[in-house]
């Protein structure tokens, strides 16, 4: 399932060759929507905010304890004040980069992952891009 939304979201952006996938297959305990609307939401960003010819490296590995995802970017980045700022209604330098939405898509993921008694990790460094880290425990 995360395969083919990552394929349709880098078809969609014109960016197939950018996409690399290294997903484990797994069972988890969380319903289809939720894990589609948590995955669609991060892999939309990562492509929203890098630039087409910078890879966008979508992982997963299954522990003993839980499902590790892992989306990695070579977009624009976050400061260490957006990261904490995450939240509904949060677009970042909206003045200087155009963006469509109303900045819910990670936020909603946060609050999906830690529903299923996950958590979100963002490793960010402006203009050199973002790693994302989710855990969910099984």
């Amino acid at each position: 399932m995360i395969k083919t939304l990552s394929e349709r979201k880098a078809k969609l952006c014109d960016r197939l060759d950018d996409l690399e996938l290294d997903l484990a297959e797994f069972d988890l305990a969380i319903s289809s929507e939720d894990l589609i609307k948590i995955t669609d939401e991060l892999i939309d960003n990562a492509f929203k905010y890098s630039q087409k010819g910078s890879k966008v490296i979508v992982s997963s590995q299954v522990t003993d304890k839980a499902w590790l995802f892992n989306i990695l970017d070579g977009g624009r980045g976050m400061s260490d004040q957006q990261i904490a700022d995450i939240g509904a209604f949060m677009q970042f330098e909206r003045q200087f980069y155009e963006q469509q939405g109303m900045g819910l898509g990670l936020s909603l993921a946060k609050i999906l992952v830690e529903f299923y008694g996950g958590n979100i990790d963002v490793q960010s460094q402006e203009n050199m891009g973002t790693n994302l880290g989710i855990s969910i425990p099984f």
